[in-house]
């Protein structure tokens, strides 16, 4: 009985294992039946994408031959790792080989640039068939497919590897190298010497001179033009790169603007714009905006009247005042200013003239630009008693100086008219302005921009504390400027070479003293 019983175990361990190596071999041949033909792990088939990106075409398969065309004959060759026959729409040399890591070869890179050159004569021709015209260089680059073709099969050689064997005839076959060869010429006279065997022929380097001194009657534009025919590789080919833009030559006119902007610029420039005089003067400030281009032109057309008005000799004598900086024409009240202080009785101080001798404020003045100031409460009515036109040509100027405290109360209220300009804050001054001097001026402090039809009005700290000036750079064109002020009744008036206050002289002139 225990017998039976141990051969029955046995039986079912041996039924067990025959049963298992069923399955596996089952399991085998399934596995196998499914798989690809061509199987490879997922990190090789990685890699491979990875290379065939590189090669900018899908990865080769296997080795097989390679239809190459030489010298108008279809020839086979077998190349170890390049890619399988192409298909119907591609021809054999659009099929690249397989490169291994690294960066490209010289070889890989001519490779490269000769399949480049193959593929634009294929779509010339595609050009062709569809019945289209090309241009004569294209047609050159069809002339030349077979050179590129036998220059294509040389350097596919070189890439993978495959040359002639040791001891043949087209192992012995030498191209010299000469100096101003192309690379292209060479190769295709290679393989002109290899015959009806399609492989590269051995390349053989000859020395070349090492340039030396420049012989005598050998002019540098010469050896220029020698080294540029020496340089180009393939004629007839071009390569689009972004070059040097050549600075063309400006005209007169342009070259006077870029200057003038330049000066424009530099006339912005201040010592310190977080200075607390800086912001102490612009705090000061105030612009506001009095007429329209279309006003502006009416008013200048009555300041133009007013110098024609002044040639003809029609205003009072201390109206007109001509200066080569400038000229001024008053009206209300005359004013002595800089070597005018040394008059008899002045004391060395600004003083002005008697009223009696200067005209009256134009009513135009009254209508367009006071009455205006008083409808904005800039000043109260009536306020203003004194008008000033100064008339500056281009590159005129007036110095630094603080309107008289003692003449003028305040604000001082300029309208610009004919152009914008520059007034200075916080400048000065060196040599006088003559034909055969310029003027030289420090960086100002600040810089306030006197648009055309504009009110600049000064109070505080930029009219009592900081001079102001006009500088040529300031002054591109012709700009004229109204000031608008009131005279203190305290003002000293010049009188019979002594000085009495302007009420006092009103009360006089009342009187009949």
């Amino acid at each position: 009985w225990m017998f039976a019983v141990s051969a029955l175990a046995s039986v079912d361990v041996l039924v067990i294992t025959l049963l298992s190596a069923l399955a596996v071999a089952l399991g085998i041949c399934f596995f196998t039946w499914r798989a690809p033909a061509h199987y490879e792990p997922p990190a090789a088939a990685k890699a491979s994408r990875r290379k065939a990106g590189k090669a900018g075409r899908a990865e080769p398969a296997a080795s097989v031959s390679v239809a190459a065309r030489v010298e108008g004959e279809e020839v086979a060759s077998s190349a170890p790792g390049v890619a399988m026959e192409p298909s119907s729409e591609q021809e054999a040399w659009e099929v690249l080989p397989p490169r291994g890591e690294g960066p490209p070869t010289e070889s890989e890179k001519a490779l490269l640039r000769t399949v480049k050159k193959l593929r634009e004569i294929k779509a010339i021709e595609l050009r062709l068939q569809l019945g289209e015209d090309i241009e004569p260089n294209q047609r050159t680059k069809l002339s030349r497919k077979d050179a590129l073709l036998d220059e294509w099969f040389c350097l596919l050689e070189e890439v993978t590897g495959d040359g002639p064997e040791k001891g043949s005839v087209a192992s012995a076959a030498f191209v010299t190298v000469r100096p101003g060869a192309k690379q292209s010429e060479l190769r295709s006279e290679a393989a002109r010497l290899a015959g009806a065997t399609p492989v590269a022929a051995t390349v053989r380097s000859q020395p070349v001179k090492a340039p030396g001194p420049p012989q005598p009657g050998q002019t540098r534009s010469a050896k220029k033009k020698k080294k540029k025919d020496a340089e180009p590789e393939d004629e007839g080919w071009v390569t689009v790169v972004k070059g040097k833009t050549k600075a063309k030559d400006l005209t007169w006119e342009e070259k006077e603007e870029r200057r003038a902007a330049q000066r424009a610029r530099e006339s912005l420039r201040v010592k310190d714009d977080e200075s607390e005089p800086y912001r102490l003067t612009m705090d000061s400030i105030r612009s506001l905006t009095l007429f329209s281009p279309s006003q502006c032109e009416l008013v200048e057309g009555l300041i133009d009247q007013v110098v024609v008005d002044a040639r003809r000799g029609l205003f009072k004598p201390r109206t007109v005042d001509l200066t080569p900086m400038r000229n001024k024409y008053f009206f209300g009240f005359a004013y002595t200013y800089g070597a005018q202080r040394d008059y008899p009785g002045a004391s060395g101080i600004e003083a002005v003239w008697p009223p009696e001798e200067t005209s009256e404020i134009p009513a135009w003045i009254r209508e367009h630009l006071i009455a205006p100031l008083e409808a904005k409460r800039v000043v109260p009515k009536g306020w203003i008693n004194s008008a000033t036109i100064n008339d500056y040509a281009a590159g005129g100027c007036i110095v630094s100086h603080i309107d008289p405290p003692h003449l003028f109360d305040r604000p001082i209220i300029s309208v610009s008219f004919f152009s914008d300009c520059n007034l200075v804050f916080g400048t000065s001054f060196a040599g006088t302005k003559e034909a055969s001097q310029e003027l030289e001026t420090t960086i100002p402090v600040y810089v306030h921009s006197c648009v055309r039809g504009h009110a600049t009005v000064l109070k505080g700290y930029s009219a009592d504390k900081i001079t102001h000036a006009i500088r040529p750079c300031d002054l591109p064109s012709r700009r004229a400027s109204v000031i608008l002020r009131r005279v203190l009744p305290t003002a000293p008036v010049l009188v019979g070479g002594r000085t009495v206050p302007v009420a006092q002289h009103l009360i006089n002139q009342a009187s009949g003293e």
